[in-house]
């Protein structure tokens, strides 16, 4: 009796299990995050009004803005999983100590110090968190697997918003800092089965960190439809997430609405923002990441 010839199979072009993991983790671990952000601004402006929530919020987007240049050139570096593992870890671990720290003391410096710490490490694991999805899918695959993903991205704020209402009113903020904790540790697990298998890079001598970090500006300069989407990104939450994080919830404030008018504003704001950067995600040079959007 003859053995049928096994032929190879083709790869398959999308790889739910990891696509459903990335998806599944990026759910938690936002929605934690914008609960976190909902209840860290309304802290700050119980605080000290203008000045507190103003301080924090650029605690949190300059140091995060300035690691974006060079997270792509550590990703590529380095490799994904290496950065994402650890800064995640990180992440949760500065969460977890903040709670304690929040739950104890009822001051603005320690919100600006795990702003400050946790704007870096986002600013760092951005872009290598930007090109896990084209991994795992290709083709036409790739726009399915970037409308869930994105959809994701899209109602982690309006589910968050009321989220970290919540957790403010029946608590405080050190309840909201164990929640984005727990939703950090839940991404991690996602990141442990995603990256799996994931390689690091090998070196290549002669090539900076400098050097690296300037290829997503190069890209830009190449590409005019990229660099008008980067433009329109930029503006766009420029627009919309300074309003919202900063001066929506003083407004709150001065008129004695109390967080619950707040969370109910906050996700008209939601889906604006930062669209184009999202439909920019999948855009990749070779195995680069050094151009993402966090």
């Amino acid at each position: 009796m003859e053995t049928p010839v096994q032929t190879p199979t083709a790869a398959p072009t999308v790889q739910w299990g990891r696509v459903s993991s990335l998806v599944g983790g990026q759910a938690a671990v936002q929605l934690g995050s914008f609960a976190l952000l909902i209840a860290m601004n309304w802290t700050a402006v119980q605080l000290g009004g203008t000045g507190a929530v103003t301080l924090l919020t650029l605690a949190a987007t300059v140091p995060r803005a300035l690691m974006l240049i060079f997270g792509g050139a550590v990703a590529d570096t380095l490799g994904p999983r290496f950065v994402l593992l650890r800064t995640t870890s990180a992440r949760v671990a500065v969460l977890g100590a903040g709670a304690v720290v929040t739950a104890t003391t009822h001051q603005l410096w320690p919100l600006v110090v795990i702003a400050l710490v946790e704007g870096i490490l986002l600013g760092l694991a951005g872009p290598a968190s930007g090109v896990l999805l084209p991994m795992f899918a290709r083709g036409d695959q790739l726009a399915r697997a970037n409308s869930l993903y994105s959809m994701v991205l899209r109602v982690a704020p309006i589910l968050g918003a009321p989220a970290g209402a919540f957790l403010i009113t029946v608590g405080e903020l050190w309840l909201a800092m164990l929640v984005g904790a727990v939703t950090g540790a839940i991404w991690l697990g996602c990141l442990l089965h995603v990256t799996h298998g994931f390689v690091r890079p090998a070196p290549e001598p002669g090539v900076s960190l400098v050097k690296r970090s300037g290829d997503g500006f190069r890209l830009l300069a190449r590409h005019p439809r990229l660099r008008w989407m980067f433009v329109a990104a930029l503006c766009l939450d420029m627009a919309f997430s300074w309003p919202a994080e900063v001066a929506l919830p003083l407004l709150v404030s001065e008129r004695g609405w109390g967080s619950a008018r707040w969370v109910w504003s906050w996700p008209r704001s939601a889906w604006a923002p930062s669209a184009p950067a999202r439909w920019a995600r999948p855009w990749r040079t070779g195995s680069r990441c050094s151009y993402g959007s966090s």
